[in-house]
């Protein structure tokens, strides 16, 4: 590249000029990444042995870090150990030599004015570059773009990397020196805003201080201080942005290290105190992230505070697909901590969204669900793939079913057994149900395998009120081992597992046999149920205030006195056979009547509308063959036949209406006018009638004149 003799004569602008060369090469047909980085490395180790300025090595190693990134433009396409290592080590450099150097501004929003160094243009008309060491560098790049490319190829090796490989176990060994890195950033970018911030109070207090002349001078000062805002904005949104990746690398780790949980919540304050311009995403995704690691440390009260507070539930439709993945997991998780706080309702309704729809894998970014019904476009597929979450920051499916299943199998199974005949009652859990239903239609009873088949069997158990079998089923060496052992502080996870299964067995025992006694005992309740009776005193006294039961305590007895007013088994099963019968009656009504309205249809149709007496049909009716409308004669005095208007003779008067005898027994609305007995409704009451009619004659009936007759009686 340079002659050995001359590497000690060069100067910052000769090695620009070929950093400028060797860019510009960028998309030609004969570009080489690996010789570009060989070049690239060639002038690190110029500028370094000249002590060039600091701009120099940060705009050389920029350009390294970029061309190490083009190794892995396809998403098959991974950096090796080595080229990752190395990169690391640049942008470590970097952030040193901005620490180190005061009048050193690397900042995407640099503008070309500012730049420096810049190539400008000399007093002969030649292009030169300008690198003043007393002046202060502007360098146009972001520091913060390019740690998220570089988190981005970390998230993308383990995508590409098999999980239960020892290659996954040496790339995760990165993520102690990736959190420093960013750390590192964090740092640097909380200095150079506290400078800015310096700066724009700075700069305001002075502007303040001088009263302006006139509205030009105003204006200048208002122009002063507003770019001075735009600088601090632009730097606390900087700093918002670090802060942000160093939470993704933190806010998925059980770690009851207060030092990192201060940490943490200093960032979230950062951020929530802040206004940033356009970047609403920020703040959404820090709450969410917050709410997991408030839900993953057991602090339920605090993260459901904040999931309602925030009202992501409304705004969430509106995302975009990595927000949604961020909020179904911080959704699990606090799922998740309210079953390891014994809330069994708040654990099933969270998640039961997830559960029910059998996509839990997908709805997480945990896998890829092969749909045969479904299919996926390369590009659609890719796009998956990329936001798959590495393994290390999954959530365990089989610990998410086993605790939806039991949070479902202790809401379920008490109002199952308080609603048993009731026909109206609604299902708390419709995927537990069917399993339950399932489970019931199968003839062969085997021992249970899996997970379902315990929580079955554990269900069955529960119905009967045998506390123990169920707590048996539940809590056993094999779903031990398989789902509880993988809680933090996983034994009181089961002690409390077997204290809500007494619980709501005594609920259900109450509910199922409460019909065949007159009293139980308080003390024989709190035996059984191995229950104190504190305890049981306050399950059935919440019972009877709901008026889930009907009973009442006596003091000096301490035993519980049943009322008697629920109905028997057997009542029950006559309320419900009167229910059925009742049902299949109003069936059968409705039936009848609607064969009966169609059996009355086609009557009229068959003697009214297409039969003898019909409009076109061949009978008496309007427009018939044989009379009516039109019609060549017929038995019937209608509307403009033979025997009817304009007629000579109508039914059984003689003339109709304009006939000869209009005021006769057949004049108009009469026995054979339109509108009467002699219609096309009326036909067959005035077929009788028409037998003696005469045939129409125009000729006769062209020059009638009516003559006013008193009717005949």
């Amino acid at each position: 590249m340079f002659e050995k003799s001359k590497e000690k004569d060069l100067k910052d602008k000769h090695i620009l000029d070929k950093h400028k060369a060797i860019i510009d090469t960028r998309g030609k047909k004969n570009y080489h990444r690996q010789f570009v980085l060989l070049q690239l490395n060639e002038l690190l180790r110029i500028s370094t042995e000249n002590k060039m300025t600091c701009a120099t090595e940060v705009i050389l190693r920029f350009s390294k870090i970029s061309t190490l990134l083009e190794f892995s433009m396809e998403f098959k396409n991974t950096l090796d150990a080595a080229q990752w290592i190395e990169m690391l080590a640049e942008l470590r450099a970097i952030i040193k030599l901005c620490e180190d150097n005061k009048n050193l501004i690397v900042n995407i929003d640099v503008t070309e004015d500012e730049e420096h160094p810049v190539l400008v243009t000399n007093a002969k008309g030649n292009p030169e570059w300008k690198c003043d060491p007393e002046e202060t560098f502007y360098v146009r790049k972001s520091l913060i773009a390019t740690m998220q490319n570089m988190d981005q190829e970390y998230n993308k090796k383990f995508q590409n990397t098999d999980q239960h490989s020892t290659t996954y176990a040496i790339l995760l060994g990165n993520e102690p020196e990736m959190v420093n890195i960013i750390r590192e950033l964090c740092n640097y970018q909380k200095t150079v805003h506290a400078r800015t911030e310096a700066i724009y109070n700075t700069t305001k207090k002075e502007v303040e201080a001088v009263k302006p002349a006139n509205e030009e001078e105003k204006d200048e000062a208002d122009k002063k201080i507003e770019a001075k805002r735009l600088v601090k904005q632009t730097e606390t949104e900087n700093l918002a942005k670090a802060y942000l990746l160093l939470i993704e690398h933190l806010y998925y780790r059980y770690n009851p290290v207060s030092e990192i949980n201060d940490e943490l919540k200093q960032m979230y304050n950062f951020i929530y105190k802040n206004e940033l311009d356009g970047e609403n995403l920020i703040k959404t995704k820090m709450v969410l992230y917050q709410i997991y690691h408030l839900a993953l440390h057991d602090h339920w009260h605090d993260a459901h505070d904040l999931l309602l507070m925030s009202h992501m539930q409304q705004a969430i439709d509106n995302a975009n697909i990595e927000t949604r993945i961020i909020y179904n997991r911080a959704l699990v998780q606090l799922g998740l901590c309210a079953f390891r706080h014994g809330r069994m309702r708040d654990a099933h309704a969270a998640l039961v969204d997830i559960q029910s729809s059998n996509r839990a894998k997908e709805l997480l970014a945990q896998g890829l669900i092969i749909n045969k019904n479904q299919e996926r476009t390369p590009e659609e597929e890719r796009e998956q793939k990329r936001r798959q979450m590495p393994f290390h920051m999954n959530i365990n499916l089989e610990l998410l079913e086993g605790a939806y299943l039991v949070s479902a199998m202790l809401n379920e199974v008490p109002y199952l057994a308080q609603h048993e005949f009731d026909s109206k009652r609604r299902m708390i859990s419709k995927q537990f149900h069917h399993i339950l239903r399932m489970a019931e239609r199968n003839n062969l009873n085997a021992p249970p395998e899996n997970m379902r088949d315990h929580l079955v069997a554990a269900s069955k158990f529960m119905k009967l009120g045998d506390w123990r079998k169920c707590v048996g089923y539940v809590l056993n060496e094999k779903l031990q081992k398989l789902i509880w052992s993988r809680f933090p502080k996983s034994e009181e996870v089961v002690e409390m597992l077997r204290q809500k299964i007494k619980e709501e067995s005594l609920r259900t025992y109450l509910f199922t046999y409460s019909q065949f006694y007159t009293n139980i005992s308080k003390e024989w309740l709190a035996e059984n149920f191995e229950l104190d009776p504190k305890i049981v005193t306050s399950i059935v006294t919440k019972m009877v205030l709901n008026d889930n039961l009907s009973a009442s305590w006596d003091g000096p007895s301490q035993s519980l006195v049943m009322h008697g007013t629920e109905p028997t088994r057997l009542q029950n099963i006559a309320l419900q056979l009167t229910q059925k019968i009742q049902q299949i009656s109003e069936a059968n009504e409705r039936i009848t009547q609607e064969q009966a309205g169609n059996k009355m249809y086609s009557n009229y149709r068959n003697n009214n509308w297409q039969g003898n007496n019909n409009y076109k049909g061949k009978g008496d009716n309007r427009g018939g063959k044989g009379g009516g409308y039109k019609g060549k004669g017929g038995d019937n005095p209608n509307y403009k036949g033979k025997n009817n208007r304009n007629g000579e003779e109508g039914g059984e008067n003689k003339g109709g209406y304009k006939g000869n005898n209009p005021h006769n027994k057949g004049e108009y609305k009469n026995k054979g006018d339109y509108n009467n007995k002699g219609d096309r409704r009326n036909n067959d009451q005035n077929n009788s009638n028409n037998s003696e009619s005469k045939p129409y004659n125009r000729d006769v009936n062209r020059n009638v004149q009516f003559e006013r007759k008193p009717v005949n009686e």
